[in-house]
């Protein structure tokens, strides 16, 4: 909704801060996930599950993605992300029924 303008200094401050700020945290999201799948596989068929599990994991950015101009096109930035947002929820909602290991931290044998 605020369009800062590039041409002034603080305006492409803001963009700066905003565009690393998204880069980072997307950083870690995805280093989190990573490490969850790392932890959830079985030992003997580490590298294959590694790779099946991350090839499903970009799937859906990858689907989700290549579709999103026409739903921008149509609904604007805005209702974008508010409409993400509002999909996140139930994940959200979801979080305290995750089971929780005792060895949490721990390289799986």
């Amino acid at each position: 909704m605020a369009k800062p303008d590039p041409k002034q200094w603080s305006g492409f401050f803001w963009i700066c801060f905003v565009h690393g700020y998204e880069h980072v945290a997307w950083g870690l999201g995805n280093a989190v996930v990573m490490i969850f799948l790392v932890y959830t596989t079985q030992a003997e068929f580490k590298a294959a599950h590694f790779a099946i599990g991350s090839a499903l994991m970009s799937l859906g950015s990858t689907v989700l993605g290549s579709v999103s101009g026409f739903v921008v096109a149509q609904i604007g930035y805005t209702n974008l992300y508010l409409i993400a947002f509002a999909l996140s929820l139930p994940a959200l909602a979801m979080l305290p029924y995750v089971p929780m290991r005792e060895d949490a931290g721990q390289p799986a044998k």
